[in-house]
């Protein structure tokens, strides 16, 4: 599992697993100090990181194509980075990662009393 995690190279996937590693840390303190607002306020910095991770479109570079001995240029398309990821090893990566996020929140929204749905 870990060396999939490894695959995990953009900006974004390394702040999303920072967050998770934080709220760790955070939970850590939140039950030694017996102060459950410190895990809702390391939760919402990890659901807004990977937000941005889980809605970041990947652009594709442009081709440009010879065509009646004009060059055309393609539009840029837009793929999501999970479901359009071509590499078997970063999609199992981003797949890991996103299943750990969900875990945590479950978590640790149960430990604030919180229940949560398992499908919408």
């Amino acid at each position: 599992m870990l060396h999939s995690l490894q695959s995990l190279a953009t900006e974004r996937e390394r702040q999303v697993l920072n967050q998770l590693c934080q709220l760790a840390v955070d939970g850590t303190f939140a039950v030694t100090s017996k102060d459950p607002a410190k895990i809702a306020d390391s939760l919402f910095p990890l659901t807004k990181v990977f937000s941005l991770f889980f809605q970041e479109e990947v652009k594709k570079e442009s081709v440009r194509e010879k065509e009646k001995g004009e060059q055309k240029k393609t539009p840029k398309v837009r793929v999501h980075p999970i479901s359009a990821c071509s590499d078997p090893e970063l999609k199992k990566a981003r797949l890991l990662l996103t299943s750990a996020v969900g875990e945590a929140i479950k978590k640790n929204l149960y430990l604030l009393g919180i229940d949560t749905l398992e499908a919408m």
